[in-house]
This record gives C-alpha cells, sequence and structure tokens, in this order.
C-alpha cells in the first residue's frame, strides 16, 4: 500500500478543501488542513465493524487493516476541530452498507469532538464551496 500520501488540499479563488486519504488517526493532519474551507475525511464507526468483520470471510485480517488505516469518526471531528476547518464531509463510510446505521449514529459520533457544519456523504454528494 502507499503510506506516503496523507491528504491532498486544494486551493482555488480563495477556497480550500482537503481530502484525508485512507490513514489511521494522524493528529499532524490538522496542522495541513490549518484554515481549510472544507476538509473532506474518511470515517470509520467502532460499533460497526465487528458486524462488518462477522460477515466477512477474513475478520481478523480485515479487523487489523481497518484499524492501521482508518479514523474512527470521533477522530476526524477531532482533526477538523484542531485545524479550525469550517465544513467537515465524512466520506468512504466504513461501514457503508449496514442498515442498522444511519445518519444519527454518524452525527452523534462526531459531535463528541467537533461542533461544527457537518456533513455525512453518500455516493454523487455535490459539495458547494461557499
Amino acid at each position: 500500500p502507499v503510506t506516503d500520501c496523507f491528504a491532498l488540499r486544494f486551493e482555488h479563488g480563495g477556497k480550500s478543501v482537503v481530502f484525508s486519504a485512507d490513514t489511521a488517526f494522524f493528529p499532524p493532519l490538522a496542522d495541513f488542513a490549518e484554515g481549510a474551507d472544507t476538509l473532506v475525511h474518511e470515517a470509520m464507526l467502532e460499533k460497526g465493524i465487528e458486524r462488518l468483520v462477522a460477515r466477512t470471510g477474513n475478520g481478523a485480517r480485515l479487523r487489523e487493516h481497518l484499524l492501521a488505516s482508518h479514523s474512527f469518526a470521533e477522530q476526524a471531528g477531532r482533526i477538523a476541530s484542531d485545524a479550525g476547518v469550517k465544513r467537515l464531509v465524512l466520506n468512504h463510510l466504513i461501514p457503508a452498507d449496514d442498515a442498522e446505521i444511519g445518519e444519527t449514529d454518524w452525527t452523534a459520533a462526531v459531535r463528541k469532538t467537533w461542533a461544527g457544519d457537518l456533513t455525512i456523504a453518500r455516493d454523487g454528494l455535490v459539495v458547494e464551496l461557499a
């Protein structure tokens, strides 16, 4: 796997967007994202990981990969708070296909660490840079 790309930052017309790559909680990302208009950050929900692992043939290996390579929603919120971004967009949600997990679950997790503007992304979402 690629281990040396944690995020990309795009700036245009006085606006900035930071996209986190798949990464475990990485506090220096807050410095990179400092003051961005939008932070797009991947996220996992702890309560869904065990159900995801249980329905997968390689459960232990999958759990190890997820914990080493992804951030929990609360951690994405912490990065957004520490960076002072204007908006947090959660994407690449894990698990994405668990019928028992809805937007309120994602929101509740993030609100533990982030009080600002929040969007829970789904495929096809278009985010306007205001």
